[in-house]
């Protein structure tokens, strides 16, 4: 073999030692890639599952500290009219329970541990006469009740009259002040359906798509085995979310069906990356043959470059992660101390633990509840968009007239336009047809815009605001203000989120830019709509209109 031979020899020889190597190095990236890509896929599913459930948390604590402050109710009743009659009984648990018959099996008094009085009684009537203490399950949590003086949440339980429940009770003291300490009056329970409950917070749902679990039967968190789903899961890394219920919490614990996942979403674009890479690869060591110098520099560059997409990679990836276990995270985060200072203002400016000896002491403990409830408020506001955007908003739609909807949400907003010196004139028919909403999110719509309009228009001037049919059927409410009005070319940008318009350099305030935002997407939730019309320099009108569907015309 000549010289020219053996040098071509070793040439194609070295070639394939770099092919080989090339391989190997795409194998070994593409399965550190994969490796890298599989744990942020994972890290995703756990977020999107921790987002998930928090709409479910958000259900139930929904639900339960709804329904159980009708209870409350009851509790300030007994305590005004001891010698309660079941006549006056009934018209005041008929009342409190309202049209959620389905939700709710009973509500019940027990004077001293006797029960005494309960409603419906055609349905409940086995568990008049009881004695808490003759029910082994169920006296340990009212004993607990009437130690700690606060509401509690007991069950799941097996009920005297049948089925399953979760139990409310609120202890009854009479506000007796020369006694000391205070007299126990007895017991006010609510009973909510366990099985209704479930189905009401569409458990079913969320069961599709999870091997789910609760625990922290009677408001004991992880403390014992849960009362739904099997303790099992609890060895596959499941993600957990804490529920903040009275007198103590559950936590839902959950997996996806079918578990984590075993491979990323990535996985062929590495494996077509990493033949491009070992195409690109061959390409340059067969080059190599001829130009050594130039793969020299080649393979710098190619490193170099590697290097910096990696680095870039890596940072994106850290701050997906991130923004994710924000938006999982916070309503937990920010919801949690201020039930605290809810209840803890609460318990203050009701005196629930004695006198605090100064009444200005307790307009602040009043005006922190106050504040608190309007921060909790527009926390919920944000969460609001957000489920929007993302599809997990659910109408809880009851009937309400136009007329008392303007009314409750005008008080909500007195203070502000009386410091203003504005005038509100109202003109909503009582004679307008009922309309089927959301009341609490129709009356944040109505809310948000009024409040714009006293936000831009001048002092000592009139806010208009009227309600009327339209001729497709529908119902519309229209706040017009006496404002600088809104530039032609600005008008479809104010409804964009976090953005604000200044239309003179006199027009000066503090705010998020989501009112109106959130306004249209709540009325575009009902199917109806929010526009606007302005003269600038002279006025603007928000016009709101709630569809046809949604309009109980009397037959």
């Amino acid at each position: 073999m000549g010289v020219f031979e053996t040098q071509r020899f070793l040439i194609w020889r070295k070639a394939a030692v770099r092919l080989a190597f090339t391989l190997i190095i795409c194998l070994v990236l593409g399965i550190l890639l994969e490796r890298v890509s599989l744990q942020d896929t994972v890290l995703q599913a756990r977020a999107d599952a921790m987002k998930r459930l928090g709409s479910l948390r958000i259900a139930i604590e929904r639900v339960l500290n709804y329904d159980v402050q009708r209870a409350r109710g009851l509790v300030g009743y007994v305590i005004n009219n001891p010698s309660v009659t079941n006549e006056s009984f009934s018209k005041v648990a008929r009342y409190l329970i309202g049209n959620d018959t389905k939700l709710i099996r009973n509500i019940s008094l027990a004077q001293g541990y006797v029960v005494s009085h309960v409603y419906p009684y055609e349905t409940n009537a086995a568990v008049l006469g009881i004695d808490y203490h003759d029910i082994p399950e169920q006296w340990p949590m009212v004993q607990h009740t009437v130690q700690q003086n606060a509401v509690t949440l007991a069950g799941p339980v097996k009920l005297v009259q049948g089925g399953t429940g979760l139990i409310a009770r609120y202890p009854v003291f009479l506000n007796d002040e020369v006694t000391e300490p205070r007299a126990l009056w007895g017991l006010a329970s609510l009973v909510i359906d366990y099985h209704n409950f479930l189905e009401y917070i569409h458990v079913s749902n969320y069961q599709a798509e999870f091997d789910l679990a609760l625990f922290g039967a009677d408001a004991t968190g992880m403390d014992r085995d849960p009362f739904l789903g099997n303790v099992s899961i609890m060895e596959k890394s499941p993600v957990s979310v804490e529920v903040l219920v009275p007198g103590g919490s559950w936590v839902i614990v959950a997996l996806p069906k079918g578990g984590w996942p075993s491979y990323s979403g990535h996985l062929w674009h590495v494996v077509i990356l990493m033949i491009v890479v070992f195409g690109i690869g061959s390409a340059i060591v067969l080059t190599s043959v001829r130009f050594e110098s130039a793969l020299v520099k080649s393979a710098k560059a190619l490193e170099l470059s590697r290097n910096e997409a990696k680095r870039a990679q890596i940072q994106a990836e850290q701050a997906n992660r991130t923004k994710s276990l924000f938006l999982a995270n916070m309503s937990h985060e920010l919801r949690t101390p201020l039930n605290a200072i809810i209840g803890f203002s609460e318990i203050m400016s009701h005196e629930l633990m004695g006198k605090i000896g100064n009444d200005r002491y307790k307009g602040y403990a009043t005006d922190i509840y106050n504040s608190s409830n309007h921060l909790m408020e527009v926390l919920s506001d944000i969460l609001d968009i957000t489920r929007i955007e993302s599809g997990d908003l659910e109408l809880n739609e009851t009937t309400i007239a136009p007329s008392y909807l303007m009314e409750t949400a005008v008080r909500l907003i007195r203070d502000p336009f009386e410091k203003k010196g504005l005038t509100l004139d109202i003109h909503v028919p009582d004679t307008l047809p009922d309309i089927q909403v959301d009341a609490r999110l129709m009356r944040q719509v109505l809310v948000n815009t009024i409040e714009n309009a006293i936000k831009y228009t001048h002092a000592d001037t009139v806010i208009s605001i009227t309600a009327e049919m339209t001729n497709p059927g529908g119902v519309t409410f229209s706040i017009r203000d006496a404002g600088p009005g809104i530039p032609f070319e600005e008008q479809a940008r104010i409804l964009e989120p976090f953005v604000q318009i200044r239309p003179t350099a006199e027009v000066t305030f503090e705010g998020a830019g989501l009112g109106l935002p959130i306004a249209k997407k709540l009325m575009e939730a009902h199917g109806g709509s929010l526009s606007i019309t302005s003269e600038f320099g002279q006025w603007t009108c928000v016009t709101l209109t709630v569809p046809s569907a949604r309009v109980m015309h009397p037959a």
